[in-house]
C-alpha cells in the first residue's frame, strides 16, 4: 500500500469512528428529549406498567404519542446500527423486548407495525 492510500484509509477509519460517536450522541439526545415528557406527567408512567387496565382506562393520546416517539427513536437506532453507523449501544434487544412486552407499548405497536420498515418490524416482533 502506498503512503497516500494508507493515509486515506486512516482518515476514512477515523471519520467512520467519529460518525458512529456522533450518531450515538444524537440517539441519546433523542431519548433525553422523550423521557422528560414522562417524568413531567406521572400519569404517563402507566406505559411501563405490566398490568394497566386498558378496558376501564384506554390508552390516552399522550401515552400513544409517547410510545410512538420511543419507537421512532428505536427505529433510528436500529437503522443506524444496521448501516454500521452506530457502535455498540448496549442491550438494544433486551430493552426493546422488555418495552414491547408491556401492554401499552404492545398495543401501540400493533397499530403502527404495518407502517414500519420490514426489517425493523421483524426485529421488534422477534422480541415479542
Amino acid at each position: 500500500m502506498n503512503p497516500k492510500s494508507f493515509y486515506q484509509a486512516i482518515c476514512i477509519r477515523n471519520d467512520t469512528r467519529a460518525r458512529r460517536i456522533e450518531n450515538h450522541f444524537k440517539i441519546s439526545d433523542g431519548y433525553r428529549e422523550i423521557w422528560p415528557t414522562q417524568v413531567a406527567d406521572p400519569k404517563l408512567d402507566r406505559i411501563l406498567l405490566n398490568d394497566p387496565d386498558l378496558i376501564t382506562t384506554p390508552i390516552s393520546p399522550a401515552e400513544d404519542r409517547l410510545v410512538r416517539f420511543i419507537f421512532q427513536n428505536v427505529l433510528l437506532a436500529f437503522e443506524a446500527r444496521q448501516a454500521g453507523q452506530l457502535g455498540d449501544i448496549g442491550n438494544l434487544e433486551k430493552d426493546v423486548g422488555d418495552f414491547i412486552s408491556r401492554p401499552i407499548p404492545k398495543s401501540v405497536w400493533e397499530e403502527i407495525a404495518r407502517f414500519q420498515p420490514e426489517a425493523f418490524r421483524k426485529f421488534v416482533e422477534d422480541l415479542m
